[in-house]
Parts: structure tokens; C-alpha cells; sequence
């Protein structure tokens, strides 16, 4: 008999522009020794002053645009990874995947900038951790064909779950399950995927855009399938759709096997 437990974890929904990625979720170590070991996946994650919220608005107000720069570049994204050390500064910044020398220099600069964060830790120890964002530059041109929002601080009012993030936290752990394949591989890792909140507040148009396994992906789309109806947001006291990202982690500490 084979049994797996597991610990999910779910950060706050965020407007796909905006979400930050988080840590790699694969991976034990980078590193062998114990001052330098950079985790992946550790107990608490390292969070920027304020928390996700203020991480998003950070990045929000103070990247800028390259002067120069073609205007058709506009809502395009650079991903960075860096690690957030366990004095809480931010090192090791590099590009995952860049737009253009400019932009990708600017989010060098905006990341540098950040100031320290709370670090991670592990089993009550403050430890090194990678942590991964998306950089937006800019609005895009609007189409008068889309009434879809990106960016939950151009709506009044953001969607909800009916109850609010505890419900939705709780909605989670108790429709989450674990593969029994992907508890016999000892696969984990956190499965983002998008959704768009419309205005009746169905949740619709379910993509992954960041993978783990073909059986984590699956079982992440079926409880997003599973969701009641949400609050939708509002614009100017309108229901609007909205690009929503929804991070769930799938954590397999054990397998017992008799």
C-alpha cells in the first residue's frame, strides 16, 4: 500500500501581467556547502517588504520605459531569476528571457534596487533561495475587440472568490489530490496556471503556462475547472474580464510503502 501526504500551497491570484513567479520548484540544491546551498523549494519563502501585494506595485511604479525604444514593445515581459540570500539582500541576478539589451539592463537595475527582503527559511533557519519574476514594460496598444484586463491595479476592484482568499485557500486543500503516479515518481513543484475571470465571474480560458508533469498539470486544471463562480472585477463600476494567474503547489514530503 502506497500512501503520499501532501502540502499545498497557494499564493494570493494575481492579473497575469503582474505575477510574480516565485522560486523554481525543482531541485533540491545547487550548491554542497551549507553557507552557499541555494534552495529551490524550502518551508517559508523569502517575501519582499510588505508582502506579494507590494512586490507587485514596486515593480508597477518603478520600472521605466527605455527611451528610444520601438513602441510596438509595449506589454512585453522580461523574466529574471535571482536569489534572495539569507540576510535578505538580492544577488546572482540573471535573464531567463529577455525583450532587448535596454529592457533587459532596466530590470537589472529595478531588481538591484529592490530593498532587502524577509529571507526564506528551512526547518527555522534563514537559507538562500531562487525566486523568479515577470517584468512588464508598459501598456500594450488597447483593441477595441478586447475588454480584458491584465492589470489589477487599472480596476476598481479586483475579482474575488466567493469568501475570500481563506475560502479560496480552503477550496484548495480540500479539492486538491495528489497523482498517485506523480506521489510514485516523487514529482512536485508548483503548477501555474492562467485563467480569465469574465464578467459573470465564470472562470474560463484555463492555460498552463508553467509545468511540472503531465499528471501535476492535469489534476491543477481539473480543480480549476472545479471553482464556483467568483465576484468578478470592476472598471468604472462595470464587470470586466480579467487575466488571472493561479499558483498551485503540489509538495510531496513522503511516501510511505508497505
Amino acid at each position: 500500500m502506497k500512501r503520499a501526504s501532501i502540502f499545498l500551497f497557494v499564493s494570493l491570484p494575481f492579473a497575469l501581467a503582474d505575477m510574480p513567479m516565485m522560486a523554481q520548484d525543482v531541485g533540491a540544491t545547487d550548491f554542497l556547502m551549507s553557507d552557499t546551498t541555494v534552495y529551490h523549494l524550502v518551508d517559508s519563502m523569502p517575501e519582499f517588504p510588505g508582502g506579494e501585494i507590494a512586490l507587485l506595485k514596486y515593480l508597477n511604479d518603478s520600472v521605466r520605459y527605455p527611451v528610444g525604444a520601438a513602441d510596438s514593445l509595449r506589454g512585453q515581459r522580461v523574466s529574471a531569476q535571482f536569489i534572495v540570500d539569507k540576510d535578505g539582500s538580492v544577488r546572482d541576478i540573471h535573464i531567463l528571457r529577455g525583450i532587448g539589451p535596454s529592457f533587459d539592463a532596466e530590470a537589472i537595475r529595478l531588481l538591484r534596487s529592490m530593498p532587502r527582503w524577509t529571507p526564506g527559511t528551512l526547518n527555522g533557519e534563514a537559507v538562500n533561495v531562487t525566486y523568479s519574476v515577470p517584468i512588464k514594460f508598459g501598456s500594450a496598444a488597447p483593441s477595441p475587440m478586447e475588454d480584458t484586463y491584465d492589470n489589477i491595479y487599472e480596476l476598481d476592484r479586483a475579482p474575488a472568490f466567493p469568501g475570500g482568499h481563506k475560502a479560496l485557500m480552503h477550496f484548495l486543500a480540500t479539492t486538491m489530490r495528489y497523482p498517485r503516479r506523480a506521489a510514485e515518481r516523487g514529482e512536485h513543484g508548483r503548477v501555474i496556471v492562467r485563467v480569465t475571470i469574465d464578467k459573470e465571474g465564470r472562470v474560463g480560458d484555463i492555460h498552463v503556462v508553467r509545468s511540472v508533469s503531465k499528471s501535476l498539470d492535469k489534476e491543477a486544471i481539473r480543480v480549476v475547472k472545479a471553482m464556483p463562480q467568483w465576484i468578478p472585477g470592476e472598471k468604472g463600476g462595470v464587470p470586466v474580464n480579467v487575466r488571472y494567474m493561479l499558483p498551485l503547489t503540489f509538495r510531496n514530503f513522503w511516501i510511505l510503502v508497505k
